[in-house]
């Protein structure tokens, strides 16, 4: 069993420049050899007007030696004031991976995510995804799917030639916006 606390300015690399605290958490266990499981929780505080967030993620893995494959699901949640009306936006995602050894410093990758993001239904006037998630779509499910190769050239140097494949789907609305019939 591990575990990791700590507060911060939640101002990255920054200086502080207010009161709020950033308070983050981990719990992990690795019952055997190569498997890990770990449970995390964030809160970020802020001052009135802006949002609340809050992040909670799971994530178990095994390392069999040759191969290794994970799978993570994470939720975060911002409570944002816009108007004087509070709305709440959650983000959701779901990731699985897998890498493998094929030969000598030649090893195969890949990954598959899906995010989900979910706005109160009152709220209308605002983008469905705003930036709070970091991503500038209004889609409601993205599908992220990466697939390479990685050559290991030297201990810390890697060449991974890679295809990358995004799908954007279920776009939501605003109130400002028209459906398309093109859905």
């Amino acid at each position: 069993i591990y575990y990791t606390l700590m507060i911060g300015n939640d101002e990255s690399t920054s200086n502080e420049n207010d009161k709020y605290k950033a308070y983050y958490s981990a719990l992990g266990f690795r019952p055997f050899k190569g498997f890990t499981a770990e449970l995390y929780y964030d809160h970020h505080d802020s001052d009135s007007g802006h949002s609340d967030k809050d992040t909670y993620q799971i994530f178990v893995g095994h390392d069999f030696g040759p191969c290794k494959v994970g799978a993570q699901f994470a939720q975060r949640e911002a409570e944002v004031i816009t108007s004087s009306i509070t709305s709440k936006h959650t983000g959701r995602i779901i990731s699985v991976f897998s890498s493998g050894k094929l030969t000598g410093p030649l090893s195969l990758f890949l990954r598959g995510e899906r995010l989900r993001f979910e706005t109160d239904s009152a709220v209308t006037n605002i983008a469905h995804n705003p930036t709070y998630f970091g991503v500038s779509s209004n889609a409601k499910d993205i599908y992220f799917y990466v697939a390479g190769v990685d050559y290991e050239v030297d201990k810390n140097l890697h060449f991974s030639p890679n295809i990358e494949l995004v799908d954007y789907s279920n776009k939501v609305t605003t109130a400002t916006e028209e459906p398309s019939s093109a859905m």
